[in-house]
């Protein structure tokens, strides 16, 4: 028999990011999760939720914007919106944040406040940027921010004054026809509709940080570890246990840069 012991860890996985990388996630995040916020309070949302960063849909945004092309991608699942700015004189959160507020301007279009403004067929799509901003549909966001020398759309050349090219791109899409409606979110008491299990945080829903999957571990008679693997260096018991064992571990998500070893 061997005395091992156990306990909670934290385990932070390093990014690597750049800086300007790290900057435009946080200012992505935090400008549409304000914007979103600000309408779901306003409205009385029900189901809208924080949108949560998600590098793939980062490197999505990244691939496109680098091309300096002024048009949509149409990535297959994914919603998204476009905005640039030149000269480009100001770090990229700073274009992140005016994009955003350039998207939420839309929002004067949306006379009926039924969100009639995006529907297909409509004069130009007017406020399609706003309503992929607040759509409850929407759960994750990533953007880049280009720095181009100049920017074509269809082909033809439309600024050569080094502007500053942002791509946002959503998942699941935004902008959605459903039951009739083109409804963004539904509305009555704010978070009412929000998943089973999901928390509200200022008039967003949030989804659970409790257990979200788990890992099996195979311990041998020496305490050795035979298949699986530790993701927490200092995991072990305080109570004493007969070898060999299983241990199932327990993982929440910590931020958007690690996650805990419960």
């Amino acid at each position: 028999m061997q005395k091992v012991a156990f306990s909670a860890c934290a385990l932070l996985m390093l990014l690597g990011l750049a800086a300007d990388a790290a900057t435009v996630e946080e200012a992505a995040v935090k400008a549409h999760n304000d914007a979103r916020r600000a309408d779901a309070k306003a409205a009385g949302a029900t189901n809208l939720y924080e949108l949560v960063w998600d590098p793939a849909l980062a490197k999505d945004a990244q691939n496109w914007a680098e091309k300096c092309a002024f048009e949509h991608s149409h990535p297959a699942g994914e919603g998204q919106n476009l905005y640039y700015r030149s000269p480009r004189h100001h770090p990229d959160d700073y274009y992140i944040n005016l994009a955003v507020q350039k998207w939420m301007a839309e929002k004067q279009d949306d006379t009926s406040g039924h969100f009639d403004c995006c529907a297909s067929g409509s004069n130009h799509h007017s406020c399609c940027h706003y309503t992929q901003v607040v759509s409850a549909r929407s759960r994750k966001v990533g953007c880049h921010v280009a720095h181009c020398d100049h920017l074509t759309r269809d082909g033809n050349t439309i600024t050569t004054n080094s502007p500053a090219y942002v791509v946002c791109n959503y998942e699941p899409a935004g902008n959605h026809f459903s039951h009739g409606s083109h409804a963004a979110y539904l509305t009555g008491q704010l978070c009412s509709a929000c998943d089973t299990g999901d928390k509200c945080n200022d008039g967003l829903c949030v989804t659970s940080t409790e257990t979200v999957w788990t890992k099996q571990i195979s311990i041998g008679d020496k305490g050795e570890v035979i298949s699986g693997s530790l993701s927490c260096s200092d995991f072990h018991f305080t109570h004493p246990v007969q070898f060999p064992l299983q241990v199932r571990l327990l993982f929440s998500p910590l931020g958007q840069q690690g996650f805990y070893c419960l």
